[in-house]
């Protein structure tokens, strides 16, 4: 610190002695020293413009052009063409050659007509089975008259047998019989009995049995009056 205040006389002496010596003068002749060093100004090149339009032209750029390259070209192939081949032709054979077969002889006997079979018998169904009265002297009698009736009955298998009956309208049995048939295709009974003692309808009726075991009921009716 008293280094530098030793110092500042000396420096101020020698800024102002020039000062001194010349006058004001000279003074104003001196040329500061310059402290700074002064920057370099660079020159920018300016676009050329065009004169009416002041629009900056552009500057053409030169497009580098493509060298043309050689292609190379395929050549073409030969592509090898098949050699025809000689098939072997089988040599011929001497095989007989086999005869057309003969006609069929024009005399063929004709076989003899064969003679149908019969036909089996047929068995009679059970619905064949029937049941017939009959009334001779008429339905109506009085209560002192005979009555005469017909039962028949009839099957081609053969009847076995029937039961007849005459009945009151709520089934009492007034008088009855039955008939052995024995296998008789038709088998008949006829009765002549006394009338019923009282006034009404009563029912005449015969239940029959066949040979194989079918059955009929035939119905009828007789009207009593005083």
């Amino acid at each position: 610190m008293k280094r530098s205040l030793l110092l500042l006389p000396g420096v101020l002496m020698i800024v102002f002695a020039p000062i001194l010596a010349c006058g004001p003068s000279a003074a104003s002749r001196v040329t500061p020293t310059p402290t700074k060093t002064p920057k370099r100004v660079l020159a920018l090149q300016q676009t050329p413009t065009s004169a009416a339009t002041s629009t900056p032209v552009p500057v053409p750029t030169d497009t580098p052009t493509p060298v043309p390259t050689d292609t190379p070209v395929p050549l073409p192939t030969d592509t090898p063409v098949p050699v025809p081949t000689d098939t072997p032709v089988p040599p011929p054979t001497n095989t007989p050659v086999p005869p057309p077969p003969a006609p069929p002889p024009t005399d063929t006997p004709v076989p003899a007509p064969t003679q149908p079979p019969a036909p089996a018998p047929t068995q009679p169904p059970a619905s064949v089975l029937q049941v017939i009265i009959e009334f001779p002297d008429g339905q109506e009698f009085g209560t002192d008259d005979k009555v005469s009736i017909n039962f028949i009955v009839r099957d081609p298998g053969g009847v076995s047998k029937f039961e007849w009956g005459i009945f009151t309208q709520n089934q009492t049995s007034l008088k009855g019989g039955k008939k052995e048939c024995g296998g008789a295709t038709e088998c008949r009974e006829e009765i002549r009995e006394s009338a019923p003692p009282i006034p009404g309808t009563f029912i005449v009726g015969a239940d029959a049995i066949a040979t194989n075991g079918a059955t009929k009921r035939g119905l009828g009716e007789i009207y009593i009056s005083d």
